[in-house]
Formats: structure tokens, C-alpha cells, sequence
């Protein structure tokens, strides 16, 4: 049971989240190409991320796991998970390491290319979870089962 004030959690997403560059075109280029793209946009992004958005669109109490590099792009990826309404205490920020990126292309008909740099992501996540611990653990209210992947997860 939560001591008083504490917050219950119906979510509690462990995993990445990136800035996204995205081009769209009317083709991917073939190796050694170079094609131009018609629209290009910069997003949030990493599963992770994207996960706990979907629940919280839904109306979940969600919490969110994660490492962000101490940078721009992770001040930007905090800011927009706050505005969703995802509690993101739990997100180490790292000075050493920077935020992940993906490079993303789309064509017309959908078909995508993506290139990731994982940055940060690539090596905090274990340490991440041990980092933010029982604090987690002691305030989600999924089910048995659900509790038991979080447990799986964790040290």
C-alpha cells in the first residue's frame, strides 16, 4: 500500500526515448543516394517513450524509466513527456552521455529507413532501474503479474 502522498501508478514504462529526425520523401534512396525530401520534422520518440505516451493518452498513471543525456534534446524530451502527464522523476539525466537520436526517413508509401544513435540509452538502462529502485516497485498498482515483469526488470 502507498504511504500517504505517495503516487500509484496504473503504468510504469522502462525503456528509451530519443529525438526523432524524420524526412519524408517520395523514395528512399538506394546506397550512395542522395534524394531530396519533401516535409522534415523533429519529434520524441524511442519506444519506450512512446509507450508511456499511448497509456497515458488513454488515461493511465503513468511513470516513465529512463535516461536522458543532461542536453537539449533530453530538456526537450522531459518537457514533452511532463505535458503528456507522465511522471518523470524517475529519469536520470546523465552529463557524460548524450541523448539518443534516430534518423528517420519515410516514403510515400510508408516504407521507412531508421538509424539510431543510441547515446546514453545504450548502457544506462540496467543501472537506471537498480538507480530509481523500490521507489517504483512500492507505488504500481498493476496486477500480480504485471508486478512480477516489473520485478523481472529491476536488479
Amino acid at each position: 500500500m502507498p504511504r500517504q502522498g505517495q503516487i500509484k501508478y496504473d503504468v510504469v514504462v522502462i525503456g528509451g526515448a530519443n529525438t526523432d529526425y524524420l524526412v519524408r520523401g517520395e523514395r528512399l534512396p538506394q546506397p550512395g543516394e542522395t534524394v531530396d525530401g519533401t516535409e522534415f520534422l523533429s519529434a520524441g520518440g524511442g519506444k519506450g517513450a512512446n509507450q508511456a505516451v499511448a497509456a497515458a493518452r488513454l488515461g493511465a498513471r503513468v511513470a516513465f524509466v529512463a535516461c536522458l543525456g543532461r542536453d537539449p534534446r533530453g530538456d526537450e524530451l522531459e518537457r514533452l513527456l511532463c505535458a503528456e502527464g507522465i511522471d518523470t522523476r524517475h529519469i536520470y539525466r546523465d552529463s557524460k552521455a548524450p541523448t539518443g537520436v534516430a534518423l528517420v526517413m519515410v516514403d510515400k508509401s510508408g516504407e521507412k529507413q531508421i538509424l539510431c544513435c543510441p547515446g546514453v540509452r545504450a548502457t544506462a538502462i540496467k543501472g537506471i532501474v537498480i538507480w530509481c529502485g523500490g521507489g517504483v516497485r512500492r507505488s504500481f498498482s498493476g496486477g500480480a503479474k504485471s508486478r512480477e515483469l516489473l520485478e523481472r526488470s529491476g536488479p
